[in-house]
């Protein structure tokens, strides 16, 4: 509350006079800070271009970290435009007192990415920085611009032994994304997914996701991993492995996942089978059984799947159609939405969903109607508002 007045405070003495008043990028401020929709003034400001950057360089150099977001977020907007405040930007990434501003540096970075080639030499200076995490988003940064960042490449490349996981994780994704040669960066992130914490090496699970096909030469080191003790690298091996599009090896690597004591591993295992259109008939019970799992989050995505299978999930229309009376409201609105994906004969289904068209949830009431519809079309009132008057 205090802050939010400090705020209100600076805006009523930066917009004291009229002349100020008027200028496209108060009236962003403004707007922002006041909770009304920005958009159309932030459109106003994009559209002077060059001519905001003084005000908006202006921004970053105050000590509010909202509005260095803010205007941080602005410029990568203008893209190529906002060349002139690339020295600007580049000190807000490197600025120590970061740790309590990460979302300020990442926009700072991703402005940088936007700006494009011209950015790149001073993202290289930025990889050796003495922060690693000032390393590691510098390198993101080169990742995001592309082949452009090809200079980049001799020191991304360095830091493929940096003794922070976070800084190995973004140099190797930077060189794959700059180079679209994946050999060395998967191997990097392979090694750090089998030997480092759980927590650490997450982020090189989700880059061998992204460079997906490309993951093809490691993966019998990854079919490996699928027999290790850790829970969360049997299951983000599968997932890699999913990524890679292999059929062969899904079919070879995978089923015995489906038997494995972690009901998460068991997910990703019958999800990466039933999305290929193997094994169904093993995949559906497994995923089946997964919609009663005491994880709300578990229930959510195997409902989630057997959704996106369609009529090939008919054998677990039971346990979906008990779904809507899941405690967790997500999983109602997933489980209405499911039903007419399957398609269920209606006297199966309909019952509960015509019994869900009172649910609490507006959303869960709007999918048992679209559900409805698509078993047995035909014209049906609209789910009722609920009464608030006693509220």
């Amino acid at each position: 509350m205090v802050a939010g007045c400090a705020m209100l405070s600076w805006l009523m003495a930066h917009l004291a006079t009229e002349h100020e008043r008027r200028k496209p990028i108060n009236k962003w401020l403004e707007a922002r800070w006041t909770n009304k929709d920005w958009d159309f003034e932030e459109r106003q400001v994009l559209a002077t271009g060059a001519a905001a950057i003084p005000e908006l360089v202006g921004l970053l150099r105050g000590d509010d970290q909202r509005l260095q977001l803010a205007a941080a977020q602005l410029l990568g907007r203008l893209g190529t435009k906002a060349v002139p405040a690339i020295s600007e930007l580049i000190q807000v990434l490197n600025r120590e007192h970061q740790n309590n501003a990460s979302d300020v540096q990442n926009a700072a970075a991703t402005a940088l990415a936007e700006i494009g080639a011209s950015a790149v030499p001073h993202l290289i200076k930025s990889l050796s920085n003495p922060h690693y995490r000032v390393r590691g988003i510098a390198a993101r940064a080169l990742g995001e611009i592309g082949p452009d960042a090809l200079p980049a490449k001799g020191t991304l490349a360095k830091l493929l032994d940096n003794e922070h996981i976070f800084v190995r994780v973004e140099a190797a994704k930077a060189l794959w994304k700059i180079e679209k040669q994946a050999d060395t960066p998967v191997r990097i992130l392979v090694d750090i997914l089998a030997n480092e914490d759980d927590e650490s090496s997450q982020g090189a699970q989700y880059a061998l996701q992204l460079i997906g096909p490309q993951v093809k030469p490691v993966l019998p080191l990854l079919v490996e991993l699928i027999n290790s003790p850790s829970a969360f690298r049997r299951e983000a091996a599968i997932k890699v492995i999913e990524s890679s599009g292999d059929k062969v090896v899904l079919l070879a690597a995978l089923p015995g996942a489906l038997y494995d004591p972690e009901p998460r591993v068991r997910l990703a295992a019958a999800r990466a089978l039933s999305r290929v259109g193997v094994s169904l008939e093993t995949t559906v019970p497994v995923l089946a059984d997964l919609v009663t799992n005491s994880d709300r989050h578990i229930r959510l995505d195997a409902v989630s799947s057997l959704a996106a299978l369609g009529p090939a999930a008919y054998a677990a229309a039971r346990q979906v159609i008990a779904a809507l009376k899941d405690p967790d409201e997500h999983v109602r609105m997933k489980a209405a939405w499911a039903l007419g994906e399957i398609g269920l004969d209606a006297k199966e289904a309909e019952p509960s969903l015509v019994e869900a068209l009172s649910d609490a949830d507006n959303t869960v009431r709007q999918n048992a109607l679209r559900s409805l519809n698509r078993i047995e079309p035909k014209k049906r009132d609209k789910p009722k508002k609920r009464d608030r008057s006693n509220y």
